[in-house]
């Protein structure tokens, strides 16, 4: 059997997996970034709310690159 139809028949299903995966890493990562703050806060010798701007940052780091990404994927 040919691995090309294979792919072509599930081509939702595979799409529907590396969103889903995408999605999980996303989340995965913010998480580590927030348990990671208050060691950073230590480290800076500054306070928790000053901190919290890294996650933010992170986070829109994350939805620029994945807005990109999906757009690229919504036209192909």
């Amino acid at each position: 059997m040919d691995i090309t139809l294979i792919f072509s028949k599930n081509k939702p299903f595979f799409m529907m997996v590396a969103i889903c995966m995408g999605a999980f890493v996303s989340h995965f990562t913010a998480g580590v970034v927030n348990v990671s703050l208050p060691h950073l806060s230590k480290v800076f010798h500054t306070n928790l709310g000053t901190v919290q701007w890294i996650t933010v940052g992170y986070l829109l780091a994350i939805a620029t690159r994945s807005s990109n990404s999906l757009s690229f994927i919504l036209i192909v």
